[in-house]
């Protein structure tokens, strides 16, 4: 397993090439970052609109990882639902993560329920996994439910990326995640991508490593049965998690990684 973080801020960096700078010094092994110019101040990704020479600064920054993740925006949702205008945006995105060299897009996507047009459904997520296919990256479906859904069809190019913190959260309406997830991992395998991790408390998520609630362990237990081995992307908020903080959060989980079931 790959350990790695998902551009946001790191303290004071805003500067996507200097926070992915700061992650290869400090061991990282992957590395995400969003399609989005993000918030003057607060947050910053990069856009897929961005020109040649941005394109060229970020293929050479995270040339040093082993693992690449674009994150599409999140307003953004795979499901029956989807417009034309939203297709024509993830097609944005993952050409953009095509000529960037990422393996893995992350995509928040619906299953889709009644009155939902299940055909629909089909056809978009039919034209995304070709779209990816022909780009030679592979999207990971974050959902908290609905998992069937997407896993029922031969889309060969799209899987999961697994948000643990997010299944802890009660959208996801699991009475015992930290029973109910592990045969939830037994049950998707291969078809996980990419993990999302953060921990969560009683007032907010993406949260310090240990600071909450989320059960890592049993979580590891269960992604070593499956022998799982692609990235570990922290999502840590860097309004709640110092530089420190980040640090701490992968030591403990290069612990867990390391630790012997």
């Amino acid at each position: 397993m790959q350990i790695g973080y998902m551009v946001w801020r790191i303290g004071e960096i805003l500067d996507p090439y200097q926070q992915l700078e700061w992650l290869a010094k400090n061991g990282f092994d992957a590395a995400g970052i969003h399609a989005a110019a993000g918030k003057p101040g607060i947050w910053q990704g990069v856009a897929p609109e961005a020109d040649a020479y941005a394109r060229r600064r970020l293929r050479e920054a995270w040339r040093p990882f082993n693992s690449r993740e674009v994150h599409a925006p999140i307003r953004l949702i795979a499901s029956a639902r989807t417009t034309p205008a939203e297709m024509t945006e993830f097609s944005q995105v993952l050409e953009f993560a095509g000529d960037i060299g990422a393996d893995v897009v992350t995509i928040h996507g619906a299953a889709p329920k009644p009155p939902d047009d299940a055909g629909r459904f089909d056809r978009i997520l039919t034209a995304l996994n070709a779209s990816a296919q022909e780009l030679k990256i592979r999207i990971g479906i974050e959902t908290t439910s609905g998992f069937d859904a997407f896993i029922s069809r031969s889309w060969n190019q799209i899987g999961f990326t697994f948000d643990l913190g997010h299944m802890y959260l009660p959208g996801a309406r699991l009475t015992d995640p930290a029973a109910m997830i592990p045969p939830l991992i037994q049950r998707l395998g291969a078809k996980i991508f990419n993990i999302h991790l953060h921990d969560v408390d009683e007032i907010s998520d993406h949260t310090e490593i240990g600071a909450g609630c989320v059960d890592f362990a049993g979580f590891f237990e269960a992604l070593k049965q499956i022998k799982y081995d692609g990235a570990i992307c922290l999502e840590l908020n860097p309004a709640r998690v110092a530089p420190e903080g980040i640090l701490r959060s992968a030591a403990c989980i290069r612990n867990l990684i390391n630790c012997r079931i």
